[in-house]
């Protein structure tokens, strides 16, 4: 985005302001866990009982460490695997989005954006209503 000499940037309006992107009156609202995991493999047998006693609609695991090739088995009882990131030539790192069984969502693809070990993301959209 430039700005002219003549333009003023308080009153310049984006695509990404927040009222363009967020609903500022929700119908839904959601409850969502977002851990660093170094290693989901690890925690999957800790992570059971945390997520039994909540009712999280989605959860952002930073730091899976799942290849391309083991990412399918990467899976959380009554979660979706909705998106995810796996480095491909440096090892660990990666992040994943599950979504609650029965929780409409949409992948959004942000792999253009990923550059591994300095930018790995993913995004989902969750509808407001």
């Amino acid at each position: 985005l430039e700005l002219s000499a003549s333009e003023n940037p308080a009153k310049r309006t984006t695509p990404n302001t927040v009222d363009q992107i967020c609903d500022p009156n929700p119908t839904k609202v959601y409850d969502i866990f977002v851990i660093n995991t170094q290693s989901l493999a690890d925690k999957l047998d800790e992570l059971g009982p945390i997520l039994d006693n909540e009712n999280y609609s989605a959860i952002c695991i930073c730091e899976h460490w799942y290849t391309p090739d083991t990412i399918g088995y990467a899976r959380i009882r009554g979660y979706i695997q909705a998106a995810t990131y796996c480095r491909t030539v440096q090892t660990r790192g990666g992040v994943a989005i599950y979504v609650k069984e029965g929780v409409n969502f949409q992948t959004v693809n942000v792999e253009q954006f990923c550059v591994e070990k300095h930018c790995e993301i993913v995004a989902i959209n969750l509808p407001f209503s």
